[in-house]
């Protein structure tokens, strides 16, 4: 299993310190993606078994390109990127996770643009924040 992370700001590094563990135990593979990480390898302990790779996330190919060699892809960016995201991992056919209050309905009718797609037709999962209030 190859696991991307995308984000490595504030929050992030309590998942991905959670999720190297378990990629090692498991021998799995996790790649974290970001412009910097300098926060997350001041402040948490990730193994060696985690590849760190700079990219900017506005690059749509060059994240297309990366997404495609991974089965999962968990997005801790900023909301506004999470759109950008869900539809290239859908397009690629990967299960993506979010921590975005953006409707599930909105990108599973395909309402987030001009291209159209369909979840429930792809063998892949899309999970969102699901905030109970």
């Amino acid at each position: 299993m190859k696991i991307l992370v995308l984000g490595a700001g504030r929050s992030a590094g309590y998942l991905i310190e959670y999720l190297a563990v378990k990629c090692k135990e498991r021998g799995w593979e996790m790649t974290v993606c970001d412009q910097d990480f300098t926060r997350l390898q001041q402040s948490f302990k990730i193994n060696d078994s985690v590849k760190l790779e700079p990219i900017d996330v506005t690059d749509e190919q060059k994240l297309q390109s990366i997404i495609t060699e991974h089965g999962i892809v968990v997005s801790l960016l900023p909301p506004f990127l999470h759109i950008i995201v869900a539809k290239l991992a859908i397009n690629c056919g990967v299960s993506v996770f979010t921590a975005s209050y953006i409707s599930r309905r909105h990108i599973v009718t395909g309402k987030l643009g001009p291209s159209s797609f369909n979840v429930e037709l792809c063998s892949i999962r899309l999970l969102c924040d699901q905030s109970i209030s």
